[in-house]
């Protein structure tokens, strides 16, 4: 379980994050802390910079998952299957 993003308003508008997770850094370390996945919405228009991905694997423990919204879902039904097609 995890939901759509460390940085989605509502959340941190709801004061789930502790005060100390004050920058999106923090609260994706926060977060990846409390679950085993998140939902990258920016994925859903393109592609993060290598740079990025690399930057967010290196705050999150070993094993955590980045989805990409819709997409992934399609392919898991025949990871080889590129279009989701199976």
């Amino acid at each position: 379980m995890g939901t759509v993003s460390w940085t989605d308003r509502t959340l941190i508008e709801s004061g789930w994050y502790p005060p100390e997770a004050d920058n999106p850094d923090k609260r994706l370390r926060y977060y990846a802390r409390q679950f085993p996945l998140v939902e990258v919405d920016a994925t859903y228009y393109a592609l993060p910079a290598g740079q990025t991905a690399a930057a967010w694997a290196a705050r999150t423990p070993a094993g955590f998952t980045f989805r990409e919204p819709g997409r992934s879902v399609d392919r898991a039904a025949d990871p080889q299957s590129a279009d989701g097609s199976g």
